[in-house]
């Protein structure tokens, strides 16, 4: 089961994230070193977090057995404005989560956010 999961026109849409939807969100919308900003900032983030769930969301929808029928067109459609954040925060955990090693971490198994957030910015000259 899919980690991230969106609702949206009364449907829950799993968020898959793998090589695949990685190969086809960078046709779409952009190359991923700054997907962040993609989906947060710019006159298309509206857009590209649409085509960034539609693509995931079709994933995901597939792998549970369900028809993987989404469209761009549907997507605008039933997005709640409402939900902005929400949706941009499951898209960037699922892609965030599927960018990250799978390495079990040396402290247990227990994932340190701040020093994760800390090690992002300090890779982002802040």
């Amino acid at each position: 089961m899919e980690k991230y999961i969106v609702t949206i026109g009364g449907r829950d849409i799993p968020l898959r994230y793998t090589m695949r939807e990685l190969a086809d969100i960078e046709e779409a919308i952009g190359t991923l070193d700054k997907f962040r900003d993609l989906i947060l900032r710019g006159n298309h983030r509206i857009r590209n977090m649409a085509t960034a769930i539609r693509i995931m969301g079709n994933a995901g929808l597939k792998k549970i057995g369900k028809p993987d029928d989404l469209t761009d067109e549907w997507m605008l459609d039933n997005l709640d404005p409402r939900q902005v954040r929400a949706y941009q925060i499951a898209v960037l955990g699922a892609f965030t989560d599927g960018t990250s090693f799978e390495n079990k971490p040396a402290n247990g198994g227990k994932r340190d956010y701040v020093l994760e957030e800390l090690e992002r910015k300090k890779e982002a000259g802040n």
